[in-house]
């Protein structure tokens, strides 16, 4: 049994209906977005001539493309992707963590790595330096909620694979100041190196 259906395995046993949030993908290069009404994250099916998107759902969504508001994956071998946050996200189903925290929006996981992302693109460009220091701070918060539950689920058993945390920012963020690198240190020392924190919008595969 490879190791990504070992993990599903495992989860299926946790949360009744688990397969039903499971979708896979097998492109080699696909998109994920969030959309602002449902507060869910989807795989992006197709791109439109005209500007527009659309989603992977069970109703037909078309949504303007956003290039900046979204994450890409590339080099793929195949993908299970689960929507965690919203209004149809897994954790709709799964007990409140703590004192109702807020999860971070999906997770992907394949053959080699596990990967925990977490969108934060709502933001002024006027915005004040205490609101742009905020939403790193907060989606890092989600990502360590979902990151926390889904370690009681697994029993930090991710079959060896690595484990990364994606804060996804608009380019207005600075990419490496003092601020970030000191909420990469506080969470290296929470999971002991055992979860790589990067601040980017794309995943290039190996």
């Amino acid at each position: 049994m490879s190791k990504a259906k070992k993990i599903i395995e495992m989860l299926e046993k946790q949360i009744n209906n688990f397969s039903d949030f499971v979708q896979v993908e097998m492109r080699t290069e696909f998109e994920i977005m969030e959309l602002d009404e449902d507060k869910q994250s989807y795989l992006i099916k197709e791109k439109t001539d005209d500007g527009w998107c659309q989603l992977v759902s069970d109703e037909e969504i078309e949504v303007v493309y956003n290039e900046d508001k979204i994450f890409k994956v590339s080099n793929s071998n195949g993908f299970n992707f689960i929507p965690i946050d919203g209004d149809n996200g897994l954790m709709t189903i799964i007990e409140t963590i703590g004192k109702k925290l807020s999860r971070c929006d999906c997770v992907f996981f394949d053959e080699q790595i596990f990967c925990f992302l977490e969108f934060k693109f709502n933001v002024k460009i006027d915005a004040k330096p205490r609101a742009i220091k905020k939403n790193p701070r907060d989606a890092i918060g989600q990502l360590e909620a979902t990151i926390d539950k889904f370690d009681e689920l697994l029993e930090k058993e991710y079959q060896d694979l690595n484990l990364e945390a994606y804060v996804c920012l608009p380019p207005v963020y600075p990419k490496n100041n003092a601020h970030w690198r000191g909420l990469v240190r506080k969470f290296d020392d929470k999971y002991q190196y055992r979860i790589k924190l990067l601040r980017t919008n794309e995943k290039i595969c190996q």
